[in-house]
């Protein structure tokens, strides 16, 4: 897909103050086994808990994200990612500090922290 055919949208539509902005990389795709966004996440704001029916992987192009899922916190920097399979359910994203642009969900090398509400 082309740069300039992607549409943005908010997190939430209804809401001015949403956590993130989206654009769907594949949304002309059908039989999807796997979601691909671009996303900019905004400093201190969390989104809601929601779940795709496809897999989802994020991959940090900058800044920090904490991302819960199944009530487990995982800290991701640049350069970090995290799979999340359809089954698993629900996750909530957070950014961190500073602006962060991720590609989808890894690893957590931060355990002991704990996401903001």
């Amino acid at each position: 897909m082309r740069a300039g055919d992607r549409l943005r949208f908010p997190e939430r539509p209804e809401d001015p103050d949403s956590a993130y902005v989206f654009e769907s990389l594949d949304y002309e795709t059908t039989g999807r086994e796997m979601n691909a966004y671009l996303a900019e996440f905004h400093q201190g704001k969390a989104s809601r808990a929601h779940a795709h029916d496809a897999s989802e992987f994020l991959f940090v192009l900058s800044g920090e994200l904490c991302v819960t899922v199944e009530a487990n916190d995982h800290f991701l920097a640049a350069g970090d990612s995290i799979y999340l399979h359809p089954a698993v359910g629900a996750a909530r994203v957070c950014g961190r500090r500073r602006r962060a642009v991720p590609r989808g969900l890894g690893h957590d090398r931060r355990a002991r922290q704990r996401c903001p509400p």
